[in-house]
């Protein structure tokens, strides 16, 4: 089975039998749906606070805030009967033309035609900030030089993208659909081998990006 645990309960809280993050509670936690479809949970382990080392080197203790005995975690999920599924986490999740867009679902889908057909090519989507649709949804591609080999599935590079986008456009729903693009020499990554995504609001690829977009209907 697969278990669910969370560094602030300290113990398990939920199980699962499949890959599709859906759980069943404990006997002993209580969970519930906050108003924007968040995760709330009330149990015996749950952890009291947060303990952060200020300018002076001491340690303060900041209490958590509850709601009505229940803590609200990060997670966004979606209940059925007695289970729950783990939709993704806050930053997971963004507005586009006043939707809320799951950018871990898109990307899953991302890395599934990726694996499929390109698995040589490695992409990523982010959101940048987008005065009339709220965010707007960007394909990263990155090339470094082991990826070359993706290159020879069809004429260009350009047209490579193109068919990706077509397929993966296929899937999402109207506001989701993914209409620009950029090229990079690599995809950034943290020691741990993740994708640095902060990197993606820094001035330098904001500007790369606003210089280099390319859109599928050129």
């Amino acid at each position: 089975k697969d278990m669910m645990v969370l560094l602030e309960t300290s113990s398990m809280i939920a199980y699962g039998e499949n890959a599709e993050n859906v759980y069943q509670p404990l006997a002993d936690c209580l969970f519930k749906q906050s108003a924007d479809q968040r995760l709330m949970i009330q149990c015996d382990s749950l952890f009291s606070g947060y303990l952060t080392e200020n300018e002076s080197d001491s340690f303060v203790f900041s209490p958590i805030i509850l709601k009505n005995g229940f803590w609200e975690t990060e997670d966004f999920a979606k209940f059925s009967n007695d289970h729950f599924q783990i939709k993704g986490r806050n930053k997971d999740f963004v507005k586009v033309k006043g939707e809320l867009t799951n950018l871990l679902e898109i990307k899953t889908l991302l890395t599934k035609i990726l694996t499929k057909k390109i698995n040589s090519l490695e992409a990523t989507v982010i959101a940048i900030p987008h005065k009339r649709d709220e965010n707007q949804l960007i394909l990263v591609i990155g090339t470094s030089n082991s990826h070359k080999s993706a290159l020879t599935l069809t004429n260009t590079l350009n047209s490579t993208i193109h068919h990706l986008l077509k397929e993966l456009n296929q899937m999402l729903l109207p506001f989701e659909k993914i209409q620009h693009y950029i090229i990079i020499n690599e995809i950034p990554k943290t020691e741990l081998g993740k994708i640095k995504y902060t990197y993606f609001e820094s001035e330098n690829f904001m500007e790369y990006l606003n210089e280099n977009r390319k859109n599928i209907m050129e």
